[in-house]
C-alpha cells in the first residue's frame, strides 16, 4: 500500500512571531526528529496535515531533500482549545526495520446482548498500546461486543491482533462491560421497599 505524502518546508525562523504569521497563512509549525535523523524545524499546510493527523499511518515527507527518505509518524500534536485547529506537530522519523510502541484506537462494534435485556454497555478503554514494525501499525482495532450479557466484561486479551502485532497493554485490563441499568436497579429497589412496607402494615393490622 502506497504511503500518503505530506509536503513540508524547512523553517529558518523559530520564535513566536514567525510561528503566529505562519498559522495566519494556513500553515502549522512542526518539528522532525528521530534516532538517525537530524532535527529539523518544518512548516506544513494545515489542510493537508488535518487529513492525516490522527490516522496512525506512516507518512512520507516531501518538498526538501533533507526530509525525503525518512518515513514518519505523527508523534504528538497540539490543538487550539477554542478552534480545535492544529497549532503544532511533532514528526518522528522511524526505522522501518525496527519494532516500536504505538497507541492504537479501539472501535467497539455490535449491540451487546445485555443491552437488549435492559443493561448498559460501558466502554472503559479507547486505545491500547502495541509493539510492531512501523509498517504494521493497525489504524484501528475492532472489538465485537454482541456476545456480552448483563454482568459480562471483555478484557484486553480478547482483542484480535493482526499478525506481527503484540499487545503491550495489560491483557487483564477490562475494556468494556455490561452493567444493570440504574433505572431498573432503582425500580427493583423501590418495589422491594414497597413490598417490605406492605408486609409491615399487614403485620401491624394483625
Amino acid at each position: 500500500m502506497e504511503r500518503p505524502q505530506l509536503e513540508v518546508e524547512i523553517r529558518t525562523q523559530t520564535n513566536k512571531g514567525p510561528a503566529r504569521r505562519l498559522r495566519a497563512k494556513g500553515g502549522v509549525p512542526a518539528i522532525l526528529y528521530g534516532p538517525a535523523t537530524k532535527t529539523l524545524m518544518l512548516s506544513v499546510s494545515h489542510r493537508q496535515l488535518d487529513r492525516l493527523i490522527e490516522s496512525n499511518q506512516l507518512i512520507d515527507l516531501v518538498g526538501d531533500k533533507a526530509v525525503e527518505g525518512h518515513p514518519v509518524l505523527v508523534k504528538e500534536f497540539q490543538r487550539d482549545p477554542v478552534s480545535q485547529r492544529v497549532v503544532h506537530c511533532d514528526f518522528y522519523a522511524v526505522d522501518t526495520s525496527r519494532k516500536l510502541l504505538a497507541e492504537v484506537p479501539v472501535h467497539f462494534s455490535g449491540k451487546a446482548k445485555g443491552v437488549e435485556l435492559g443493561g448498559v454497555l460501558e466502554t472503559l478503554l479507547r486505545e491500547v498500546e502495541v509493539r510492531c514494525l512501523p509498517t504494521a501499525i493497525p489504524s484501528v482495532l475492532n472489538v465485537d461486543v454482541s456476545g456480552l450479557d448483563v454482568g459480562d466484561s471483555l478484557h484486553a486479551e480478547a482483542i484480535s491482533l493482526p499478525e506481527g502485532v503484540e499487545l503491550v497493554t495489560d491483557s487483564n485490563l477490562t475494556i468494556a462491560h455490561v452493567i444493570a441499568s440504574r433505572v431498573a436497579t432503582s425500580e427493583a429497589a423501590g418495589e422491594g421497599e414497597a413490598g417490605a412496607a406492605g408486609e409491615g402494615a399487614s403485620t401491624a393490622g394483625a
